[in-house]
């Protein structure tokens, strides 16, 4: 997969947050590299499934955009390099589902005309107007963004986060300057502690090398603080401790989940230790929606995760509160 940043565009006419100001498009392309063919440019497809947020997904050898800012930031790239007259030739052509929809039988024949003798910047902003995200529905994901030590122990990727943080940042308006900021609030303390705020003067290629450079340091912590110090694997799948004093409590269902952090444990049987905190087990047999009372006729045990991520385990009754 390949990402793709720069400023969003405001319809109407271009600002800082629009995209790469050094690019200069040729108005009226005879270009030497001759005509375009669409997969060169990459395909318009809002309505593929993006799981990562980053606005571009990679299909076989096919690069397909998700997000309008990044397919108007290679449009852009295209013009600059190839002529305007040659993006607009070929750009209905990397439209795909909705988007090819939106262009078919929304518009109107005489929109259409319109859109193709009009000019290439009028083109990109009907593109935006038509598919930028909604402002409401960004702001809500960026609030509730984070990226934890735990997130990165779990196989969590830094890029496609900060990626998808930025892409709901544009699509809020939000100037590139700022961008970054909303990325470093959403890490928390301890990745934080690893690396420099952003200033209006960081770019997002310092800010990856900032990232990288402290990455394999951030991975050793996760790994320390969140690896099991007093379990070990044993035959079987199943988790055993390495010392005496231990407490054997079965769980038939697959997936033990531990709230708050959503810790997922999968071995067949799970020897617990005593320690502190309090998490109560839900059972499979009775709904969902329901809230178990602590009262059990068996005695609440602990597990230990190690650097004071104890919890204690409240085997669940079926009696609803």
């Amino acid at each position: 997969m390949s990402y793709l940043h720069q400023g969003p565009g405001t319809p109407g006419k271009p600002t800082s947050n629009e995209g790469p100001q050094s690019l200069e498009r040729i108005p009226n392309a005879n270009s030497d590299k001759g005509t375009l063919k669409p997969k060169e440019i990459g395909y318009f497809n809002p309505s593929l499934k993006d799981p990562h947020n980053t606005g571009i997904v990679a299909v076989g050898r096919y690069t397909i955009f998700t997000n309008v800012f990044p397919f108007t930031d290679r449009l852009r790239q295209f013009a600059a390099s190839h002529g305007e007259n040659v993006v607009k030739a070929v750009w209905v052509s990397c439209l795909q589902e909705t988007a090819l929809a939106w262009y078919i039988t929304e518009l109107t024949d005489m929109e259409r005309d319109a859109l193709q003798n009009s000019s290439f910047d009028w083109i990109i902003c009907q593109l935006i107007k038509a598919f930028r995200k909604s402002p409401s529905e960004a702001l809500q994901r960026l609030k509730s963004a984070s990226f934890t030590l735990w997130d990165l122990q779990r196989g969590k990727e830094f890029k496609p986060f900060v990626y998808s943080i930025i892409q709901d940042a544009r699509a809020c308006d939000i100037p590139p300057n700022i961008q970054l900021l909303y990325v470093f609030e959403a890490f928390d303390v301890e990745i934080q502690s690893q690396l420099s705020k952003p200033t209006h003067t960081t770019t997002l290629g310092a800010f990856f090398q900032q990232i990288s450079e402290r990455e394999s340091v951030l991975l050793a912590r996760a790994r320390h603080i969140y690896t099991p110090q007093y379990l070990q694997p044993t035959a079987q799948n199943q988790i055993a401790p390495v010392s005496s004093g231990q407490h054997n409590y079965a769980q038939n269902p697959q997936s033990l989940h531990i709230y708050p952090q959503s810790l997922h444990i999968y071995p067949q049987s799970l020897h617990i230790y005593p320690q502190s905190q309090h998490i109560y087990l839900q059972s499979q047999q009775a709904p969902s929606n329901q809230i178990y009372d602590q009262k059990s006729s068996q005695a609440p045990v602990q597990i230990s995760f190690g650097h004071g991520s104890n919890f204690t385990i409240h085997p669940f009754t079926t009696q609803g509160l």
